[in-house]
């Protein structure tokens, strides 16, 4: 399997879905090789029913394998010959000889006459790549808040040191990094739906009552609950991969927010302003340098240990049910 296959079907272990019944299903088929090689939609529906008992007709097929479409990890292919659609991993490997397979029985079935077939017979059709697959840009939306009234935490420091480690990684032109300060309430749509990030971090305070503390409209302290933050990325997970709470006592809204995005991290007690800015940049740093997210959660406590600072066990990772943080990359590595 080449190098690209295993990407695209990592991609695929990873998607989002809303639909778990059908889609979950294609994606086993996807992940488990079943499309390595040109298959039909005949073909796909007498494998569904032969797995799970369904029934499924070519339309539905069609409409499902839609979303593995948009995010470029199967190609469909038409041979002008044959009266319907071909479905194949979206690798260049897997098209080519897809493309070679097809025209060969094309041959042997006196379709195809001259040695011009190759470029008469055949029509791929393919959506966009997925942008992680496309370009290696990945975007951190970085988001403060530190209202009146509340402790002072060094959230320019912090926010200096993470975007110092991305610059000096190999792959800091894969990056874009963004600032929200004095974050409001409010903000929080307005900044999602703009940037549409992989990653979200919030640095500021939390509580013990399981809330994020933002600004509200005259700059003091505006709780948010938990639910209301679960809510809000289920609503607009879009792109979000991984979401970094960096405030005291944040690991329930973490393990909530999991239900809806891959990966989170949280705090299970409180944390001070060195540990906080240590692990991130740590973490950070570990990204750009092509780390999954789970190898760069791990150097953030390895720094913490370095550093000889005892909160160690302080950050926790939560991830959704069935995601393995050791698959999830935020940015396609440069190769040298």
């Amino acid at each position: 399997m080449s190098e690209e296959s295993k990407k695209l079907k990592t991609l695929a272990t990873n998607l989002s879905l809303r639909n778990r019944g059908k889609h979950t299903f294609l994606r086993k088929l996807i992940v488990d090789g079943f499309f390595d090689t040109p298959k039909t939609t005949g073909e796909i529906i007498t494998e569904v029913r032969q797995t799970v008992g369904t029934h499924l007709k070519s339309n539905v097929i069609q409409t499902y394998m839609r979303k593995f479409m948009e995010q470029g990890i199967v190609r469909s292919l038409r041979d002008k010959h044959h009266h319907g659609i071909f479905w194949i991993l979206a690798s260049e490997d897997a098209v080519s000889a897809a493309q070679q397979f097809l025209q060969s029985k094309n041959r042997k079935h006196g379709s195809a006459s001259s040695s011009s077939s190759k470029d008469t017979s055949m029509e791929s059709f393919a959506l966009p790549a997925h942008p992680l697959l496309q370009t290696p840009k990945s975007k951190i939306l970085f988001l403060a808040a530190n209202p009146t009234g509340t402790n002072h935490l060094a959230l320019d420091k912090e926010c200096r040191e993470i975007e110092q480690k991305i610059r000096a990684s190999d792959n800091r032109d894969g990056f874009e990094f963004h600032t929200k300060w004095a974050v409001r309430t409010g903000d929080l749509l307005q900044y999602l739906n703009q940037h549409r990030a992989h990653v979200i971090h919030f640095s500021g305070h939390g509580s013990l009552t399981e809330e994020l503390i933002l600004l509200d409209a005259n700059d003091q302290a505006k709780p948010v609950s938990k639910a209301a933050l679960k809510q809000l990325f289920t609503t607009l997970k879009d792109n979000i991969r991984v979401v970094v709470l960096n405030a005291c006592f944040s690991r329930p809204q973490a393990e909530a927010i999991t239900e809806v995005i891959d990966c989170a991290i949280g705090m299970n007690r409180a944390i001070g302003d060195e540990a906080a800015i240590v692990f991130a940049a740590a973490f950070y740093q570990a990204i750009g340098f092509g780390r999954s997210v789970k190898e760069a959660f791990e150097s953030g406590k390895v720094a913490l240990m370095l550093e000889g600072i005892p909160e160690v066990t302080t950050p926790e990772l939560l991830v959704r049910k069935g995601v393995d943080p050791r698959t999830i990359f935020l940015i396609e590595p440069t190769t040298h």
